[in-house]
């Protein structure tokens, strides 16, 4: 149930549930290639972690690299979640998984690819599964992956919350650069106070977070005066320019598109 998806460029899709994973052809119905399993607990529903297609750049033909994070051993509020990630590049001559860290282990963690080539981590729990009054121990700080990074050295911690975000949580990038946090509804029904049987309750409440790249020297650092040649932007080998202007002591810019 509920597997993770990720559309690739050749229009195959990757799946990926539990711990195991393949290519998977929609027009054919057709399995392409099967990858070796994800080391570590499980994944998916209901010891649900994250998932996210890596930024595609440039720098390195458009390559796909799939990273999966967190999760748990079984359904129960008693649950250990896991801290490892997987990283695979689905189309490379012998696929094999990267492992990885988080600072923590979590449950319904979402990962929201940020318009600087990293990748914030946000919501879930330390404890438990996915589903009504499953999970304790809210995870309140995000978690910052930058993939260009040496192994070892691409996980920092940002901002914390004091809003638990639990089962049903969701994080969205904002026009502005920003990251919109909403969401959790723990319990069956809305239950707007905690008690000892309901520590934490459905939450109406909705938080902005602001990234690194748009706090304090950050914000003298980026290109002003953006300006699109055009802005209806088809698939089909057209060319357009971006133009801006260049702030004093600039060494170099990068532009980054998201649809």
């Amino acid at each position: 149930m509920y597997p993770f998806l990720h559309l690739l460029a050749d229009g195959s899709l990757f799946v990926f549930v539990s711990k195991s994973s393949e290519l998977f052809d929609v027009s054919t119905n057709t399995t392409l290639k099967t990858f070796p399993d994800l080391p570590g607990d499980y994944r998916t529903y209901p010891n649900t972690g994250g998932s996210v297609l890596l930024p595609l750049s440039s720098t390195t033909n458009w390559t796909a690299d799939i990273m999966i994070c967190g999760g748990g051993a079984y359904q129960d509020i008693t649950s250990p979640t896991d801290a490892s990630c997987g990283r695979i590049s689905p189309f490379a001559a012998d696929p094999a998984w990267e492992m990885d860290s988080m600072p923590e282990g979590r449950t319904m963690v979402e990962g929201t690819l940020l318009p600087d080539g990293t990748v914030i981590w946000l919501n879930g729990a330390s404890q438990g599964a996915q589903g009504f009054g499953l999970a304790r121990d809210p995870a309140l700080e995000a978690l910052i992956y930058d993939p260009t990074a040496a192994l070892g050295k691409r996980w920092t911690t940002g901002a914390s919350t004091t809003i638990p975000r639990l089962y049903h949580s969701v994080a969205l990038l904002l026009l502005d650069g920003r990251v919109m946090i909403a969401g959790s509804n723990p319990v069956e029904q809305p239950i707007l106070l905690p008690d000892a049987e309901n520590p934490y309750v459905t939450e109406f409440r909705v938080e902005t977070y602001t990234p690194p790249y748009l706090a304090g020297e950050n914000l003298n650092k980026r290109p002003t005066n953006v300006q699109l040649s055009m802005t209806s932007l088809t698939a089909n080998s057209q060319t357009f320019t971006v133009s801006f202007t260049v702030p004093s002591g600039a060494q170099g810019a990068k532009v980054s598109l998201y649809h």
